[in-house]
């Protein structure tokens, strides 16, 4: 796996950039809703957190984790088409080209891009902001390789590009009655299992394996 090493110049304060292998393969682990550890945008939204929040570590916290493909869900500001982090109904703080802007400078990094849209009522009003975005972001952040570019509702793409093979182990796809609707209670009882699997070999068919939780 690429990686960076920061060195010091000698008898200068400054530091350069080297890149080099570690031999290790890329990892498969992959973040499910990235960004779903932000606070809730709306103070009246914080008794559901529980249902939407699929992870508690932050952004570099994942990325030194050794996380190198991650799960963006955008939604826009209906008043001023601003994109932000959302998961279903639940809006969340941060600012989008920020953790762009940060996973840009970053090596081997993958983004799957989700517009987190529910009913084509919205859609309409939604996809060409979404569309556009990712036609920006792709041209931007060069750095990063970003995939799916996909409508939620439907699971339509706005962007016709390879996606990296996945499977998800996340309570919304493989969860059963309060799993399905809790993802720590569903990460805390699978995700030991995953890494095992991980650690047997299983798994080759997928190029990442997304879960809650990291």
């Amino acid at each position: 796996m690429k990686r960076i090493k920061l060195l010091k110049q000698k008898g200068t304060d400054n530091t350069i950039e080297i890149a080099f292998d570690d031999g290790l393969p890329e990892p498969k682990i992959s973040s499910h809703n990235t960004m779903s550890y932000e606070k809730p945008y709306y103070w009246w939204m914080v008794p559901y957190n529980w249902i939407a929040k699929c992870q508690s570590k932050n952004i570099v916290e994942q990325y030194m984790d050794d996380v190198r493909c991650f799960d963006l869900r955008i939604h826009f500001d209906r008043e001023d088409g601003t994109p932000h982090f959302q998961h279903g109904l639940m809006r969340y703080k941060g600012d989008v080209y920020e953790v762009l802007k940060y996973l840009n400078k970053n090596t081997n990094v993958k983004v799957r891009l989700v517009l987190e849209c529910l009913s084509p009522s919205k859609a309409a009003y939604q996809i060409p902001l979404f569309r556009d975005f990712c036609i920006k972001v792709k041209e931007k952040y060069n750095y990063i390789h970003f995939f799916e570019f996909a409508v939620k509702y439907n699971w339509s793409h706005v962007l016709e590009e390879p996606i990296p093979t996945y499977d998800q182990y996340v309570s919304s796809m493989k969860g059963k009655g309060l799993c399905r609707i809790w993802p720590w209670l569903y990460s805390k009882l699978n995700n030991k299992k995953v890494y095992k699997k991980l650690e047997a070999g299983e798994f080759k068919e997928f190029d990442q394996i997304f879960i809650d939780f990291i």
